[in-house]
């Protein structure tokens, strides 16, 4: 499959149909795992972990089944999220694309993205990689160091904007750090879009 890579590295994750765990195969190596050791690679980050190089337990929920369970909540988003992420955290954002009825059907990975340039990365993504049935997107940038900052408030309100001049919905968009996940739509003080 070739990917375009304007800006960062990207992965583009196709969710199989009731796929009970969306991680890549090639899970360990992005973790920096040998390969072979899969102890590691679907292990779910754990409360007493928080201290750790491996960052806080996000949800509590079971992780969404690809075209099959919708998303519902937060609780779905950040079980699909913490699924997802690399760990220990690193600089990615990722993007869990939406269908009419909130089923997750494919997962972008950007790598080396904090969240930082996201209205320019969402309006690139509905360029070149969205599929007829995407209608929303749930994301969240992952900031090992860090986390939600003000000027995040202004990155919401644009992505939103590009978003649905495209006519798609930016359901949230969790910032993922040290201390856990926060969503920059509270900083302007806009209701949940669940």
């Amino acid at each position: 499959m070739t990917h375009h890579r304007p800006h960062h590295e990207r992965r583009d994750r196709g969710l199989g149909h009731g796929a009970e765990h969306p991680g890549p195969p090639d899970r360990a190596r992005r973790r920096g795992s040998r390969a072979g050791s899969s102890s590691t690679s679907r292990r779910s980050v754990r409360v007493d972990d928080h201290a750790s190089s491996r960052g806080p337990r996000l949800s509590s929920a079971r992780v969404p089944r690809a075209g099959v369970d919708p998303l519902r909540d937060a609780d779905d988003a950040l079980a699909l999220v913490e699924a997802t992420m690399t760990l220990p955290l690193a600089p990615e954002t990722i993007v869990v694309c939406l269908d009419q009825q909130r089923r997750g059907s494919r997962l972008l990975i950007v790598e080396s993205s904090d969240g930082a340039e996201l209205p320019w990365l969402l309006g690139r993504i509905c360029d070149v990689r969205l599929e007829p049935g995407d209608v929303a997107l749930v994301v969240a940038s992952v900031r090992p160091g860090g986390a939600m900052v003000a000027a995040d408030a202004d990155r919401w309100l644009a992505a939103s904007e590009t978003l649905a001049h495209r006519g798609l919905e930016l359901v949230e968009w969790f910032v993922v750090g040290h201390s856990g996940a926060a969503c920059p739509r509270a900083l302007v003080g806009e209701p949940e879009r669940w």
